[in-house]
């Protein structure tokens, strides 16, 4: 619907005794939320954490694997000795779309608490990758909270 006009939503689901389905089924907002916030809260999402995105691509599977093996270890281990809050490494793993042209795709997840602490760790990554010999053909794009995960 528009405006006035009054419309219709077609839920379709696998699962239609699903709490949320019934819940926006009945356009109880309030539920929902409370339900949902739960949930983020036991997970450590989004609002309690933020989440620091690394994508790594290369024309070559191998040799980003690797790479992204690399990346992880050091991130973990530098969190580890500076960041001094709790926080969790997701990866590497494929990203949703594996290979975009001509160069394959790894993503590391980060959820933890975005502070100055943890810019700084990051601004330092950027540097180690742009100053390292067999980073010539790897690109890395860091991104806090992402909008997408293509």
């Amino acid at each position: 619907g528009r405006g006035e006009k009054e419309g219709r939503a077609l839920i379709q689901t696998y699962n239609p005794e699903n709490n949320i389905i019934n819940l926006s089924k009945n356009h109880d907002y309030i539920s929902f939320y409370k339900s949902e916030i739960e949930i983020r809260k036991q997970l450590n999402y989004p609002p309690f954490c933020d989440i620091i995105s690394v994508l790594i691509t290369a024309p070559t599977e191998n040799g980003l694997n690797h790479y992204a093996q690399k990346i992880a270890g050091a991130i973990n281990v530098v969190m580890e000795k500076e960041y001094g809050e709790p926080f969790e490494i997701l990866g590497p793993c494929a990203s949703s779309v594996g290979k975009i042209n001509g160069r394959y795709r790894r993503r590391i997840w980060i959820k933890c608490r975005l502070n100055e602490k943890c810019e700084d760790i990051f601004s330092r990554l950027r540097n180690f990758h742009i100053n390292r010999k067999e980073s010539r053909n790897i690109n890395m794009v860091i991104e806090n909270n992402p909008y997408g995960t293509i």
